[in-house]
C-alpha cells in the first residue's frame, strides 16, 4: 500500500540515484517497469567507450534542469545512467548491485514506497532527498531506513560531495586497528568497526557506528548536534536538519538495548558517552 505525504515540499516527481559498480549505460529510458529487463549496455556518459574499472555508474530517476549539471559534477568519478519512473529505477536497483542509492521523495508517496522496497531485502546506504525542510519530513524518512536527508535546493556539487561522504564510510582503513573500547556489557572494536552488547554483535550502519565511535572516542565529552553533523556527515544545519543527528542517536540508542545508557542526551547541549 502506498504511503501518502502531506506539505508544500512533496508536489513534484520524484527522483532516485543508484550507484553501483558495473558497466552499464546512462539511458535506462528503454526500461519498462519493475518486471523488466534493463536493455543497457557499456558505455561512459555520451555511451561511447568503456569506464575504467575504478568508476561507479550512477542512475537518476526524473527530468531535472540541472542534468547536465549533474553529470559533470559526478565525472569523472562516476558514469550517469537515467531513468524517468520509479519502476525504471527499482528495476535497475535490482540488476546492477548498487552500492547507494539517492531517492527524492517530491512524489507524495512514491518515494517513500521506493525506500521500504529497498529496505525490505537491502541494507544499501540511502540519501533521501526533499524540497520539504520541516523535521517531521526528515525524521519520516529516516525512520523508514535512510541513511542521510538533504534538503532542496542544493547545488550539484553539494550532493556530488553527499556521495562521495556516504561511500567513504565504513571503506577506508581504519588507523585504529586492534583499538577497543569496553564499557560495561559494550564493547566496541574500532578496527574492525564490530559492536558487542552482552557478548552479542550489534550490527550498525557505517552512520550509526561512526556516531557512537566519535562519542566514545572521548569519554564525558558533549557532542553537540551541530559538531556530529560536521564530524559525522561532513554537513552543517545550512545543508540538513539537526533531526538527522537526532533520528539516528535515537537508531543507535535502540539497537544497544540495554547498553543504550552509555549514550546519554545531556539536555540543550547534545550527547556525550558514558563508561
Amino acid at each position: 500500500m502506498a504511503i501518502s505525504m502531506s506539505g508544500s515540499g512533496l508536489v513534484s516527481a520524484l527522483a532516485a540515484t543508484v550507484i553501483a559498480k558495473g558497466s552499464m549505460t546512462d539511458d535506462a529510458r528503454s526500461l519498462g517497469g519493475t518486471n523488466s529487463k534493463a536493455q543497457l549496455k557499456p558505455g561512459t556518459n555520451d555511451g561511447s567507450a568503456f569506464p575504467s574499472l575504478s568508476q561507479r555508474s550512477i542512475v537518476i530517476i526524473d527530468e531535472i534542469d540541472q542534468r547536465d549539471q549533474l553529470n559533470e559534477a559526478l565525472s569523472p568519478k562516476y558514469r550517469t545512467h537515467w531513468a524517468t519512473s520509479v519502476d525504471q529505477g527499482l528495476t535497475l536497483w535490482r540488476s546492477v548491485n548498487p552500492e547507494i542509492v539517492v531517492v527524492s521523495l517530491e512524489m507524495p508517496g512514491t518515494g517513500l514506497d521506493a525506500l521500504l522496497e529497498i529496505r525490505r531485502s537491502s541494507a544499501v546506504p540511502v540519501i533521501a532527498v526533499s524540497s520539504d525542510n520541516r523535521d517531521e519530513t526528515c525524521v519520516l524518512a529516516l525512520r523508514l531506513g535512510a541513511d542521510d536527508y538533504v534538503v532542496k535546493p542544493f547545488s550539484v556539487t553539494v550532493l556530488a560531495a553527499r556521495v562521495d561522504t556516504v561511500l567513504r564510510r565504513g571503506t577506508g582503513v581504519d588507523e585504529a586497528v586492534g583499538v577497543t573500547t569496553a564499557a560495561g556489557d559494550l564493547h566496541i572494536d574500532f578496527g574492525s568497526r564490530q559492536v558487542f552488547v552482552q557478548g552479542d554483535e550489534v550490527h550498525l550502519t557505517p552512520i550509526e557506528f561512526d556516531v557512537l565511535a566519535l562519542l566514545a572516542s572521548q569519554p564525558r565529552r558533549v557532542f553537540t548536534r551541530e559538531h556530529l553533523l560536521q564530524s559525522v556527515w561532513d554537513s552543517n544545519p545550512e545543508w540538513q536538519s539537526l533531526a538527522t543527528v537526532t533520528e539516528h542517536v535515537r537508531r543507535l540508542r535502540l539497537k544497544l538495548g540495554p547498553a543504550s545508557s552509555h549514550v546519554t542526551t545531556v539536555f540543550s547541549r547534545g550527547y556525550r558517552f558514558d563508561l
